[in-house]
């Protein structure tokens, strides 16, 4: 293999291939291409620029992090080329380096299912997706022994692909229009690595339209510059539908920056994992309050457009605080019913739950 490519090319696909390879990347140089793949057990990541000139196809397999550090500090074009003494040799400028190949065993490839039972396609906006992530993956489970909540739900929907999470005490969902969809509508359950990545690639510029394809056991997400391929989780879903309120007593609208501020401010008091805040209603303000048995307590009121009979509920402060931060809108919509029951927030084209807790 010989190739020569852009430095600034290549080291954004060895960078993101790092975050899942554990210990080798493959790098392939053909028809005026080079790919990297990186792999663990669960999850492949396949990413590919284009070459300045590809002199020699071939490919070659190289210590991950060895590779990473090397082009971090490349500027400019890089040669790649097997060396002498099994070797692979970089050169960039005036300087060389000479990495060990690996064998091929380091880097096992994912098989997929040549014959599924069951499939589904969706065609959408890379840029729609990555906002789509972000904006539920924070709920996941992050406990093991909540089994069928340590992934988010995938289901193609009326309203187009929509993504849901959930860890029990709070609810995500958020759908991206379609611009093509066919197949089994049933769910699917879709790992936080493959998240974390689908996220990371769709964000890039060169992932504008992105196609996610849904098997018996796979996802795969497809783009001009990546494809993404992971091991669906086993496991149920609980029935999400039955836990969306379908009405609302009160409804507030509410500045997102303010609401923000307001949980920060009361959070120097009611700090820490198990912190609650108080949440009450009047007819053009909300009262934010929180207390330590300890470090006192404190208040700020915040100005609201309120609709409806006004009541006082109590959260988690980190849950609520969290949530609020990951909807995608400068102005909240919150409706409520009873100050057990609970918190909606409506936006654009998804809704976040939170479950209240008692003040007593």
């Amino acid at each position: 293999m010989e190739v020569t490519i852009q430095a600034e090319d290549l080291a954004p696909l060895v960078t993101k291939c790092c975050t899942i390879a554990k210990e080798a990347v493959l790098i392939q140089a053909a028809n005026a291409r080079v790919t990297v793949v990186g792999t663990d057990t669960q999850i492949e990541a396949i990413g590919s620029a284009t070459a300045t000139v590809v002199m020699v196809p071939g490919q070659a397999v190289v210590p991950a992090d060895v590779l990473r550090d090397v082009l971090k500090v490349c500027k400019g074009v890089v040669t790649i080329a097997h060396g002498l003494q099994g070797r692979l040799r970089i050169r960039c400028g005036t300087a060389t380096w000479n990495l060990p190949l690996l064998d091929a065993a380091a880097v096992p490839r994912m098989a997929l299912d040549k014959a599924p039972k069951r499939s589904m396609t969706a065609r959408c906006s890379g840029a729609d997706l990555a906002v789509a992530i972000g904006c539920t993956a924070f709920a996941v489970s992050k406990e093991s022994t909540r089994y069928g909540l340590n992934g988010a739900l995938v289901e193609h929907t009326p309203d187009g692909l929509t993504l849901v999470a959930t860890d029990g005490t709070r609810l995500a969902l958020y759908s991206v229009l379609v611009d093509e969809g066919e197949g089994d509508a049933k769910g699917a359950l879709l790992p936080p690595a493959f998240l974390r990545m689908a996220q990371a690639v769709c964000a890039g510029a060169k992932m504008d339209s992105v196609t996610l394809t849904v098997d018996d056991r796979t996802a795969r997400l497809s783009g001009d510059q990546w494809t993404i391929i992971a091991r669906l989780m086993d496991g149920e879903f609980p029935d999400y539908r039955q836990v969306i309120p379908k009405s609302a007593s009160l409804t507030v609208a509410v500045p997102k920056a303010a609401m923000l501020a307001a949980l920060d401010a009361t959070a120097t008091v009611s700090a820490g994992p198990r912190g609650v805040v108080e949440l009450r209603f009047g007819e053009e303000r909300m009262l934010v309050q929180g207390r330590h048995q300890d470090l006192g307590d404190a208040s700020i009121e915040v100005e609201t457009d309120t609709t409806g009979k006004p009541i006082n509920i109590g959260f988690m402060v980190s849950l609520l605080r969290e949530t609020v931060a990951h909807v995608p809108v400068s102005d909240l919509k919150l409706e409520m019913t009873a100050p057990l029951n609970p918190l909606v927030i409506r936006a654009q084209s998804g809704l976040w739950i939170v479950m209240p807790c008692r003040m007593d």
